[in-house]
């Protein structure tokens, strides 16, 4: 016993002997190496397998401890190697995963020997060279080989590098991918949503926030496939250079489109010019970063957009609180509530430091971007951008108040001045002077009238039918009442708040006004009988007096059926007209609520039933 004692102190036994084996067993499906790897790292990145399995240079071997988790950017090489223990014969296939996929180039190896191995792939080859199609670096782990092997692993990127290692079992690691496949799907739907959902308001209300909203959502679709491999895998497998580059470009385009949409929905040339210009330079700084992607160094390239990024989240917060400060509520929907923007921008902010290998990256990872994405940019779309819009539609009111206010007030009362004073002078003078102010008398109560029609049309309020009934019935009365004609208005009409356009109130008011107008002009009737309705899609208006009745043949060239022609072709409406010489005359309008897209002749004309 004595002498076992000394041939152990004179002869200890390897290292490698000593290093915990991974142990593939049945009861375990995923196994995670951090306790088990040891890293060496080759500075010049010139060794190869043998080297590194050779004895003067595998004792350099560590175990990997913190300070490797993340490398950072780093021109040299990593080899990791741990030690399996397969035991007892496992029907099992286990698959050694390398789950970072921004990685250049990725070496494996066993020792001794199996095969399929080596193994050699990553970025800086096409995507068909993985042994798995898969978008992280996945190895079948040998199945026929000795019962305890080594693997090794050699990693370099002109990139960060970190080492997420884990072996997983077949069917452990199919339903993690059926796992992963179920978030992006999610994730890259709600975004394709809010694409479709803004590009659709943009057309509607033609707000540029919309338009800018719509392009940095897609632009940063693109960025997050190109970061997942997804457009590696399907859209460019073979395209290596634009591999390597494609995420940097698509990143200082999603910068670029998030300053322009920032200028534009916080309004910062208007109420922040300073910042404004700011934002303006960092805007088109992208575009020579993004040429600068495409030409220069990549490992320079990379490094720049990062410390770019860096400087991009402050400037964005800073024009946030600046807005808020100033008393813009839009400036807090920006964030969306505090709850999404704040997980993207810290991600953002965090990643870039894991980038550069001052903190761990993995706390930080993508779907940390992801979900403060898809939150962000869904709060951001429902409250933020609705909320500018009601902000905007009530600064259009205001206007239309103030428009029909200054009428009312200014031009108004010179025109009622105007026809008293022609009343007065009419008075007071005699012959073709009397009946020069006469006329301006009458002249100015016409356009008075006009004046009243033009604010009751943009005034906000007056929107609702119930609004125009009266108004019909004010005018109709102050027309037929003198002359002894009797009124009899009939109908109901239901519609939604704001069903009824400013065009559609104007023309359709006037066309009312010129035929009750004529009616009592020239009809010599006794009674007129108006009935109106409306249906889902259009308002009906029926006006129908008992008096004389003409021919419309031989009246069809006067100045008042054109003008009722025109006014209904103006609002998209049907007009029929339905009288003979010695009956009553009655007139229909068919408007639609909707203004439907103008049809054309071969002339080129828009076209109404008439």
């Amino acid at each position: 016993m004595k002498a076992l004692i000394i041939l152990l102190l004179y002869f200890p036994a390897p290292v490698d002997d000593l290093r915990p084996a991974v142990a593939l067993t049945h009861t375990e499906d995923v196994l995670a190496l951090d306790s088990f790897l040891q890293i060496l790292v080759d500075e010049a990145g010139t060794w190869d397998f043998a080297d590194v399995t050779s004895d003067s240079i595998a004792s350099r071997f560590r175990p990997l401890g913190d300070n490797f988790r993340n490398s950072g950017y780093s021109t040299a090489a990593y080899w990791v190697r741990f030690r399996v223990d397969a035991g007892e014969p496992d029907p099992r296939r286990w698959l050694l995963e390398v789950a970072d996929k921004s990685l250049d180039h990725v070496e494996a190896h066993t020792f001794p020997a199996s095969v399929g191995f080596p193994i050699t792939t990553g970025d800086a080859y096409p995507f068909g060279t993985r042994a798995l199609r898969h978008r992280s670096f996945v190895f079948p782990l040998p199945t026929d080989g000795p019962p305890s092997y080594e693997v090794y692993v050699r990693i370099a990127s002109l990139g960060p590098i970190a080492f997420p290692l884990r072996i997983w079992s077949s069917d452990a690691f199919l339903q993690k991918e059926r796992a992963e496949q179920f978030f992006l799907g999610i994730f890259f739907g709600i975004l394709l949503i809010m694409v479709v959902y803004n590009l659709v308001l943009f057309a509607a209300i033609r707000q540029r926030s919309y338009l800018y909203y719509t392009l940095f959502i897609f632009a940063f679709i693109l960025h997050q496939i190109s970061v997942e491999r997804i457009a590696f895998e399907y859209f460019w497998p073979n395209s290596i250079w634009w591999m390597e580059r494609s995420n940097s470009f698509l990143a200082l385009l999603c910068a670029a489109l998030g300053y322009v949409f920032t200028r534009s929905y916080l309004d910062t040339a208007r109420f922040e010019p300073r910042l404004d210009r700011v934002l303006a330079t960092l805007a088109c700084v992208c575009v020579p970063m993004m040429i600068f992607v495409l030409i220069g160094p990549r490992r320079v390239v990379n490094e720049t957009v990062v410390y770019f990024f860096i400087l991009t989240v402050p400037v964005l917060l800073v024009s946030v609180v600046s807005s808020m400060l100033r008393g813009d509520r839009a400036a807090a929907f920006y964030l969306s509530g505090l709850s999404g923007w704040i997980f993207l921008l810290a991600g953002v902010f965090l990643g870039m430091f894991g980038f550069l290998g001052l903190i761990p990256r993995e706390p930080f990872g993508m779907r940390t971007v992801q979900i403060g994405a898809a939150l962000g940019i869904t709060l951001l779309s429902q409250v933020g951008l609705g909320y500018r819009y009601d902000q905007m539609r009530r600064e259009r009111e205001r206007m239309r108040l103030r428009i029909a206010t200054d009428l009312h007030d200014e031009i108004g009362s010179g025109l009622t001045q105007i026809s008293l004073y022609s009343e007065l002078v009419g008075r007071a003078t005699d012959g073709q002077t009397a009946q020069w102010a006469e006329e301006a008398g009458i002249l100015a109560r016409r356009l008075t009238d006009a004046m009243q029609d033009i604010i009751w049309m943009i005034k906000p309020g007056k929107e609702s039918f119930g609004e125009m009934e009266l108004r019909m019935k004010d005018f109709a009365t102050r027309l037929a009442s003198p002359r002894g004609i009797a009124l009899e208005m009939a109908g109901s009409v239901t519609l939604s708040e704001g069903a009824l356009r400013i065009e559609l109130r104007k023309d359709l008011l006037l066309l009312f006004k010129e035929i009750i107008h004529n009616a009592v002009r020239h009809s010599n009737c006794r009674c007129i009988t108006v009935e109106y309705g409306a249906t889902r899609t259009s308002l009906w208006l029926t006006i129908c007096d008992d008096g004389c009745g003409f021919d419309p043949e031989t009246v069809h060239r006067n100045n008042g059926l054109r003008n009722l022609e025109y006014r209904a072709r103006e609002i998209h409406a049907s007009l029929s007209l339905d009288t003979r010489p010695g009956g009553p005359t009655c007139y229909r309008i068919d408007a639609p609520l909707v203004a439907p897209p103008p049809r054309t002749t071969r002339t080129g004309r828009s076209t109404v039933a008439s």
